[in-house]
């Protein structure tokens, strides 16, 4: 066979080779999530499951995976998901202190996150496992490059049961860790817990929000302890601190009486989960409950400590006061904390991407832009506050019959409520003139559709009163050409009234029947004139609408000042000057004044800016 021919040949198989290496091996993909591989492994099962929930289960007696069950609940998923079982093929080795017990195995999509617990079977064999009380199952996490420990409900009848709120990878192991002398996350409650202590709220919340606060507080310090510390996060913010809180407790609102019932009840492999938990991961929850029922309790345990008589001290974050406190475990049971003896481990229960979105205030209704703050001078402002919402799909939408407003104290209708999709304003104008010597206090409160994630917001203001009396009637000109007439009525430093023109033009031409309003400010005037259809004297005929402002100085019976009014010719903002006596039927000029105990700020005119000022 000659050299040419050989060369051919080879190249012939080689390519068959490498054609038959890319069918077989998933050449032309790569196996993503939902497909039929996991980096070229076939899945062991597969079911689609929606918003009611349902089952995958590996049922092929011959896989090694034989048993391995998925039982996601109703609620769970909000569309419908292609969930896989596999053998993960690419996940890092497990710390030494713990004894792989079975395959790895990787559940599908990866990433995907549920807002109630799903329970996880594992199939094990006992004659493998020395200490089921130190069985575990856990999920790397890919952001911490970690190995976390999860809850546990059950190790009994061959399969160890799990609970999840997110897919990743999982493996059941056993904890072979002879020591555990001594675990410290570097977690303190002052600096890493939140500034306030645990709150109740009748309506919403009535045991409190201690499931949330220390949630929170251990995501916090997994995922964000680079941040500022916990405590000094949100502490110039209570609204902001307390919608977070709220928030995170209200998603934890499965974690009640009769889930607590289905977790893992041995003290000796609470105490177990809560020392490998700290080893590997971080501060660990730990659910306090009564033997007569009622309402849990939730403490994050951040330390322990194996002392001389081989009891163990564990230190915890108690949202209730004292903050710092202790509980100990020792012959295979736990002592009473108060009226709490009944303990449950509940570890690895984050819903990541909702936790970030809290973090994120994307969750929770911000109010913001509250008026009116400082010193006002007019004595009925309108006071208003702007309700954000948000983009973020966690986010439910503002309860706009749950938005609440009280004035010192008082319950108040806000007068108007404006729903702009973006954002919620509302707004309320007293019905009657509110007392200058006081310092007045306005509360607002919002809620989402759900009820929670409940924002209150405090401000105050005080009333200042140091005005000029201009009430009655002033007569004068505008510019060089027309007579006006002003009759003005005053209610604390605010002023309404009309204005006319007597000038005997056929059409009333000139400066027409209008409407005043404005503010004084000591002596100055701020006045505002929303007058008829200007109408040119010299031909009658109707030029533009008028909207005219400037700034008057009172100075005993007369006032003069700068009036900014519009060209009708060419739309050029003009400058006119305006002088104005009171008539003789009006008594003499008064001060008003009236200031309270307490003043801030600086005066304020409600009118807006002018483009001209006092000459």
């Amino acid at each position: 066979m000659d050299r040419a021919r050989l060369i051919r040949i080879c190249g012939s198989i080689t390519l068959i080779f490498i054609v038959l290496l890319f069918v077989y091996c998933g050449g032309g993909g790569d196996g993503g999530d939902g497909g039929n591989h996991n980096n070229g492994v076939k899945p062991e099962a597969s079911n689609t499951v929606g918003a009611s929930g349902g089952t995958v289960e590996v049922t092929n007696q011959s896989s090694p995976l034989y048993g391995v069950k998925v039982e996601i609940p109703s609620g769970a998923l909000d569309k419908d998901t292609v969930i896989t079982i596999s053998i993960s093929s690419d996940t890092p080795a497990l710390p030494s202190a713990l004894k792989k017990v079975g395959k790895t195995i990787q559940l599908k999509p990866s990433g995907t996150q549920f807002t109630l617990p799903v329970t996880i079977s594992f199939p094990y064999n006992s004659n493998n496992v020395t200490d089921e009380n130190k069985l575990g199952v856990y999920t790397y996490d890919k952001e911490t490059s970690s190995w976390d420990i999860l809850t546990l409900t059950d190790t009994s009848s061959g399969f160890v049961k799990a609970l999840t709120l997110h897919f990743s990878s999982f493996q059941v192991a056993e904890d072979v860790n002879p020591l555990h002398n001594n675990g410290d996350t570097g977690f303190r409650p002052l600096p890493n817990g939140f500034s306030t202590n645990n709150f109740y709220d009748v309506d919403i919340d009535p045991e409190g929000h201690c499931w949330g606060m220390v949630a929170f507080a251990a995501w916090y310090w997994e995922y964000k302890k680079s941040d500022v510390c916990l405590s000094k996060k949100y502490f110039e913010f209570e609204c902001e601190e307390k919608s977070v809180i709220n928030k995170t407790h209200h998603l934890l609102k499965w974690c009640n009486t009769a889930f607590i019932d289905v977790l893992h009840k041995d003290a000796a492999y609470v105490a177990n989960a809560i020392m490998v938990g700290i080893d590997l991961q971080g501060p660990q929850i730990l659910g306090l409950f009564r033997p007569q029922g009622g309402p849990g309790h939730a403490v994050l345990v951040y330390k322990y400590v194996k002392n001389s008589d081989s009891s163990v001290t564990f230190y915890i974050y108690n949202p209730d006061p004292p903050r710092d406190d202790t509980i100990t475990y020792e012959n295979g049971s736990f002592k009473p904390f108060g009226s709490y003896n009944i303990y449950r481990f509940v570890g690895g229960l984050f819903s990541l991407s909702s936790y970030e979105s809290i973090y994120n205030l994307e969750m929770m209704p911000i109010i913001d832009n509250m008026s009116p703050t400082g010193t006002v001078t007019t004595s009925r402002p309108t006071i208003s506050a702007v309700i954000k919402h948000s983009d973020s799909p966690y986010y439910r939408a503002i309860d706009i019959n749950k938005i609440f407003m009280e004035l010192d104290g008082n319950p108040k209708s806000p007068t108007e409520i404006i729903d702009s999709g973006s954002v919620v304003t509302i707004s309320y104008t007293p019905d009657s003139n509110l007392n200058p010597d006081i310092v007045h206090t306005v509360s607002v409160t919002a809620y989402d559709v759900e009820g929670v994630g409940g924002c209150s917001e405090k401000w105050t203001f005080n009333i200042v009163l140091n005005c000029t009396n201009i009430a009655g009637n002033w007569s004068g000109t505008v510019g060089d050409a027309y007579s006006i007439i002003l009759s003005l009525s005053q209610d604390g430093c605010d002023v309404t009234g009309t204005i006319v023109s007597p000038d005997s033009c056929p059409y009333k031409c000139g400066l027409t029947n209008g409407d005043v309003t404005g503010s004084v400010n000591v002596n100055n005037f701020s006045i505002t004139i929303h007058s008829d259809p200007f109408v040119d004297c010299k031909t009658c005929q109707v030029s533009c609408y008028g909207t005219d402002q400037g700034i008057m100085t009172v100075n005993g019976d007369s006032m003069s000042g700068i009036i900014t009014t519009e060209d009708c010719e060419d739309h050029t903002f003009i400058d006119i000057p305006m002088n104005l006596s009171r008539s003789s039927s009006i008594s003499q000029n008064k001060t008003i004044v009236k200031t309270p105990e307490k003043r801030s700020g600086l005066m304020r005119s409600s009118i807006l800016s002018f483009k001209s000022g006092v000459q």
